[in-house]
């Protein structure tokens, strides 16, 4: 696994043959949230396009792996009402011939929310572990499916962008032969550190 940032060059000869994965965590829209959340998201997708044109000095991305859309369902319309940067985002590497991959299965991943939500909510630990272990269930049911299809997909010598929230690519277990390559744009940590303290304002 290679992050980005402790690469000042990527290195096309040492990854030559090999399939590669380049991780962008995704952020999410807060509704009504301030102008201050507002230019840190759009930080953050502007230094992302560039850090991942620098890994596509290596292999340009063949495929977009983007979760919370379904398979067979038109991708593109639902990210566009999901997040409009993470709509621009892929689209601009569809318009340079990439492929986008839906890695949702729709009863799978509507099971995963619904258990997850109500984690938030639940009061007492016997509740909680009982919760916990339908949540857990399902959740590895979803990366299972999640590598399955990367694995499907992801040819020898050929790059994916794979668009996910941090916390879930990492419970991934990648497949062994696919090098991992994680996007940090430097906006990211100020974005976690705006979300922990608005929380934290509203306990």
């Amino acid at each position: 696994m290679v992050e980005l940032s402790k690469l000042e060059k990527p290195d096309a000869e040492n990854f030559k043959g090999k399939r590669k994965l380049y991780c962008l965590p995704n952020v999410y829209p807060i509704p009504g949230s301030d102008e201050k959340y507002k230019n840190l998201i759009s930080k953050f997708w502007d230094e992302a396009e560039i850090q991942i044109s620098k890994l596509e000095l290596m292999t340009p991305v063949t495929y977009v792996f983007c979760e919370m859309v379904y398979q067979n369902e038109n991708a593109l319309d639902v990210l566009s009402k999901i997040d409009s940067y993470l709509f621009d985002m892929v689209k601009k590497h569809i318009d340079k011939g990439a492929k986008l991959v839906p890695i949702e299965e729709e009863n799978v991943f509507s099971e995963y929310v619904d258990w997850a939500n109500c984690l938030k909510v639940v009061t007492t630990e016997k509740v909680f572990t009982k919760v916990m272990e339908f949540f857990s269930e399902i959740a590895n049911k979803r990366f299972h499916l999640i590598t399955e299809i990367i694995d499907k997909n992801l040819g020898s010598s050929e790059a994916g962008l794979l668009i996910i929230k941090d916390e879930d690519r990492r419970k991934i277990n990648f497949p062994p032969d696919v090098e991992i390559f994680l996007i940090t744009p430097p906006a990211y940590d100020d974005i976690l550190k705006f979300i922990r303290d608005l929380f934290r304002n509203v306990k």
